[in-house]
């Protein structure tokens, strides 16, 4: 099983991107038990694909889900055996949660940045304003800070400048993204 985990600091696009990297994909159901989660067809047409999360709302993927949704999600997608998962957000962008994934799992996780930091703090204003809601500056450092400290520490993440490329083609390239039809 291809599993993907896109991460980053607040407003550096994580859900425009991975959203626009399924766009073209077959929704066959948005479900909300035992967990928030959008299934799509594979490209084998005989297995299916699985977004962690909702698609729609102010905070899509996994960020208008609850702290303790780590604990539900490996019980989850291992009895449901797709051929593909994906998430974004920061829920399950923690070394515990990815520590805690099988060795039979093919891990992929990339960290969504951007080296500049006003380019993220424009992202994050021009998002707040399209919601209509801003985010503590503090909150925003800790979870930036996390972030970094996180794919500092996994070896094997792929680290992708926003600014620099163009991250929708980068990410369906990505295994997990490329079995969903």
């Amino acid at each position: 099983m291809d599993f993907c985990l896109v991460f980053g600091e607040p407003g550096i696009g994580k859900s425009t991107a991975v959203a626009a990297a399924l766009a073209q994909a077959e929704v066959l159901g948005e479900f909300r038990d035992p967990l928030p989660h959008i299934v799509y067809r594979d490209i084998s047409q005989h297995r299916y694909a699985c977004q962690l999360g909702r698609i729609s709302g102010t905070f899509p993927g996994t960020d208008g889900l609850s702290y303790n949704i780590v604990n539900k999600v490996v019980p989850f997608i291992a009895s449901a055996s797709f051929a593909s998962v994906i998430a974004e957000g920061d829920r399950l962008s923690n070394l515990p949660f990815i520590s805690s994934l099988p060795d039979t799992w093919d891990v992929d996780v990339i960290h969504l940045y951007a080296d500049d930091p006003q380019f993220a703090e424009d992202r994050r204003w021009a998002r707040a304003g399209a919601i209509g809601k801003t985010q503590n500056a503090s909150w925003v450092k800790g979870r930036r800070t996390k972030a970094w400290r996180l794919a500092e520490s996994l070896p094997n993440c792929v680290w992708f400048d926003v600014r620099n490329d163009d991250v929708v083609e980068f990410l369906r390239n990505r295994p997990a993204f490329a079995r969903v039809a």
